[in-house]
């Protein structure tokens, strides 16, 4: 024990990731303790922007991030929107990304060593409390199942993420690439479990994607480029043309969902419909239920799609600086060949952008992947080559 040492460093990121990943059931057991955690991601976040202010490190990309949600809160007030709420995900946004930066710049080993650990025990804490509660929920809010991280379809994208940071954790260690077996034993019990459609998909997609990051031949050039071309027809196919029978096999004997999938096709209709009647500036963001307010009998306290809910809460002006992200971190990722265990950061942000298609606000963990893509030197350096930093897969 007399030779066990913390150091300061690794206090600052256990204390940065903690108050970054929230547990999204502390607000449902005590108001005192969820009030606790805000101010500690409050303290987080000045750290963080005195630390990078003082280091000189923030650069475009950031800019583009805080124009981003500068906009989408100036749209919610204007539009006299749920301000409350979007202080709380502008909150829950720059923990995790600043957070994420400082780690990225000032020891990223060490950064992706803590992340693993946190989101590996927190999404095998979550699975346990669905099968603890089987089949019902540790809480409910208007009638959605709250669990560990909160809502079941929401803690998805901590899965994946949770994939990510042990692929690159472990190539790391090692220095050998092997499939992600108990991240992704983790995402399916627990979409197994609670039924979840996109859950299913993402563990899908994630395991085809590591099996082929492992055992496939060459990776394609440009691969970021390739997976906003590959979303884009996905999401004109589902969402402009309404040709969601396309997929019919995959939703009704696989995911186990019938053709509207679940009445998203209906609530995309009427979304599309009022961005149409406010196109530039959006409605900015609203509450929950007030959304479902909007619909005539169908559940749905968002547009249950990611893009089409930039274009509602912020309108083309929103959804162009979310574009220009893509681009920035495209035309960087995308310019040098990687070391082929690199590929895990697009494979993860290919399986985040598929589920945002059905899913309503995952902008959140799109940014961070791309950000990920933009620092990707910071990344791949750790891994010192002895001739190149850059090779032929």
């Amino acid at each position: 024990m007399k030779n066990l040492k913390i150091s300061k460093e690794s206090i600052i990121f256990f204390l940065l990731i903690f108050f970054s990943l929230k547990i999204g059931c502390l607000s449902y057991f005590s108001s005192a303790l969820n009030i606790l955690w805000f101010l500690g991601s409050i303290l987080a976040i000045l750290y963080s922007i005195l630390y990078l202010l003082k280091k000189n490190k923030f650069n475009l990309f950031d800019l583009l991030v805080l124009l981003f949600y500068v906009v989408l809160f100036i749209s919610t007030v204007v539009n006299h929107g749920a301000v409350y709420d979007c202080i709380k995900d502008i909150l829950s946004f720059f923990s995790l990304y600043l957070s994420m930066k400082i780690g990225l710049e000032r020891n990223p080993k060490k950064y992706i060593k803590f992340m693993n650990a946190f989101l590996l025990v927190f999404t095998l804490i979550n699975t346990l409390t669905t099968i603890i509660y089987y089949p019902n929920a540790m809480f409910l809010d208007n009638r959605n199942p709250i669990f560990f991280l909160g809502g079941d379809n929401t803690a998805v994208r901590l899965y994946i993420a949770s994939v990510l940071f042990y692929v690159l954790n472990n190539y790391i260690k090692k220095q050998k690439l092997k499939l992600p077996i108990i991240p992704l034993i983790n995402l399916l019990s627990f979409s197994f479990i609670r039924d979840l459609g996109g859950g299913k998909a993402c563990f899908l997609i994630l395991l085809f994607s590591t099996i082929y990051l492992v055992y496939g031949v060459k990776i394609p050039k440009k691969i970021i480029k390739l997976t906003i071309i590959f979303n884009v027809i996905l999401f004109l196919l589902l969402i402009v043309i309404n040709k969601i029978d396309i997929f019919s096999y995959l939703i009704v004997n696989i995911l186990n969902r019938n053709l509207t999938l679940t009445d998203r096709t209906i609530i995309w209709e009427i979304t599309i419909d009022m961005i149409k009647a406010r196109p530039i500036f959006g409605y900015g963001m609203i509450d929950g239920m007030a959304f479902q307010a909007l619909l005539p009998y169908i559940l749905g306290v968002n547009a249950h799609n990611t893009y089409l809910m930039i274009l509602f809460n912020g309108g083309i002006i929103l959804f162009v600086i979310f574009i220009l992200l893509f681009v920035m971190s495209s035309k960087k990722f995308d310019r040098v060949r990687h070391k082929r265990w690199m590929y895990i950061i697009p494979f993860a942000l290919l399986t985040l952008m598929i589920r945002a298609q059905i899913e309503g606000w995952d902008v959140i963990w799109i940014i961070l992947f791309l950000l990920m893509s933009y620092y990707y030197e910071k990344i791949e350096n750790i891994i010192i080559s002895p001739s190149k930093n850059n090779i032929q897969l």
